[in-house]
């Protein structure tokens, strides 16, 4: 799986500042992540008012170190990105963005992995059964997603990539939606490696709770989180790197199509996220 604390206490901190939605939306959501961060723990851990306080001790952590070591470090790439998107991307450039957000991801999962061990290694057997359940419930998504038919899959997200596209661009020309659904179409469905994943990691971390096994805990949330892409499984890293390559090729296609003037609307909605991304880094 994919941690269930990085999960928890930090995605929502990443994704919610590279959403499409408005700006309003996502800074609110930003400065309020520590409450997010917290009802999707209890969620999953049933904590008692104990584990509770020391648990957004350790949230609110997380939190001001991402505020104010991480978001500058994103509005550097993005300020990066911005100059290499303005005469065109080439291949190498579109390499060092994939490997830019992977280092963001580690640099994530070094500072959770520690907290990881101590919340976890807390839990009672009621919580960790509790905690199985929930994690059962979090792959029902995928399990719908994986039952229905693989073309409606890739058309629904050629959907969502076009739309995401049309919002950056200042709107898509009808030919232009047309290739790039073609090209979206080529990225590999990950779907059921993903959900592969996420079984076997969860058995493995109920099974390991349910042992009170310390030192076991310990040594799993190193392999996953300090060791994040070694320990991959080779058919997950396999259906990775596919889609990575197919996924290069996809931005090429898009940057090779924009016009003039849709890469000037990309360029001012990166100069905006920059500045959000400024904003949030120094107010609390």
């Amino acid at each position: 799986m994919r941690s269930c604390s990085f999960r928890v206490c930090l995605l929502v901190l990443l994704t919610l500042v590279f959403t499409a939605c408005g700006r309003v939306v996502y800074r609110t959501a930003y400065n309020q992540a520590e409450y997010l961060a917290m009802r999707e723990l209890d969620s999953y851990f049933d904590l008692n008012d104990s584990q509770e306080r020391q648990v957004a001790g350790r949230v609110r952590a997380l939190h001001r170190w991402h505020r104010y070591q991480e978001l500058p470090r994103y509005a550097a790439t993005l300020r990066q990105l911005r100059a290499l998107a303005e005469d065109g991307l080439e291949p190498a450039e579109v390499d060092w963005l994939f490997q830019s957000g992977r280092n963001f991801r580690d640099r994530i999962y070094s500072q959770v992995q520690p907290h990881s061990v101590e919340i976890l290694a807390a839990l009672s057997d009621e919580q960790i059964d509790h905690l199985a359940g929930a994690l059962a419930e979090s792959n029902e998504e995928l399990e719908e997603e994986l039952a229905r038919a693989p073309s409606e899959r890739l058309n629904d997200r050629a959907e969502r990539t076009t739309d995401f596209l049309d919002d950056w661009t200042g709107g898509l020309r009808p030919e232009q939606r047309h290739e790039l659904r073609e090209l979206s179409a080529r990225l590999p469905d990950t779907t059921d490696a993903r959900l592969q994943l996420r079984r076997e990691r969860q058995g493995r971390l109920i099974s390991t709770l349910r042992a009170h096994d310390r030192d076991g805990l310990r040594a799993l949330m190193q392999a996953w989180l300090l060791q994040a892409d070694a320990t991959q499984p080779a058919y997950y890293r396999q259906a990775n790197e596919a889609w990575r390559a197919r996924a290069r090729d996809f931005v090429l296609g898009l940057d090779a199509r924009l016009t003039a003037q849709q890469r000037r609307h990309f360029l001012a909605r990166l100069d905006e996220l920059i500045a959000d991304l400024d904003e949030l880094s120094h107010n609390m």
